[in-house]
């Protein structure tokens, strides 16, 4: 088969599909023959998409585990690590400088993609102020496949320097399954206990599979 060939014609469908048409591995594809434009990336994002599952799931996946496959190196992981802050940047353009509670759609969307689609549980903390507008957030350091500790009075600490008057908390279950455990709600009493303390509210906890959410305040749990 005619490589460059092949390469104009996936260039030119991809240029003039529909946003959104391409399958996967197409889409897929195309973002390798950037990263490796002397390698037949065909297979390869087929082989990617069958290790991982989806185009979201290998372009957000662990370096350790993309490493794992045949072909791809630090040049495949930039491209990667490139088209996830992409994506992170548009959603989070719909959050920017309005209050995050009339936009709560974007709220999940920009978690799902900065913690969703992870191996290890995450955990993220939104900073907001009086008028529920982000002025900061934090990713804590992965825990375990199923754990990540998290203690209340460094997230009071870090919003009193922030001068933050709510908080959203969002952490990711790997299994796909978002009922909280009871940890998850013992962890969540514990740090709204804390938060009370200084005045500061806690909005909600959401936790975010790949797919599917659950809100604490949604359950009235908040």
């Amino acid at each position: 088969m005619d490589k460059l060939g092949h390469r104009d014609r996936l260039r030119e469908k991809l240029l003039n599909s529909k946003i959104g048409s391409l399958p996967d591995y197409e889409l897929l594809e195309a973002l390798l023959c950037i990263a490796l434009p002397r390698r037949d990336t065909k297979n390869l994002a087929k082989e990617l998409i069958k290790k991982f599952g989806s185009f979201a799931k290998v372009v957000t996946a662990e370096e350790e585990a993309l490493l794992e496959v045949n072909g791809i190196g630090n040049t495949a992981l930039s491209c990667f690590r490139l088209t996830k802050e992409a994506s992170l940047r548009l959603i989070k353009e719909e959050l920017n400088n309005k209050p995050v509670l009339s936009s709560w759609q974007s709220v999940l969307n920009y978690s799902r993609v900065l913690i969703g689609h992870a191996n290890k549980e995450m955990f993220v903390v939104f900073y907001l102020n009086n008028q529920n507008i982000l002025i900061a957030e934090d990713i804590y350091d992965y825990g375990t496949v199923d754990q990540v500790s998290i203690y209340p009075r460094e997230i009071a600490k870090r919003a009193l320097f922030l001068n933050a008057s709510a908080i959203i908390l969002a952490h990711n279950h790997p299994s796909g399954e978002t009922k909280p455990s009871k940890s998850d709600v013992e962890m969540t009493n514990n740090i709204n206990t804390v938060l009370k303390t200084f005045n500061i509210r806690l909005h909600d906890h959401v936790i975010i599979s790949d797919k599917n959410f659950y809100s604490f305040k949604t359950a009235g749990l908040l």
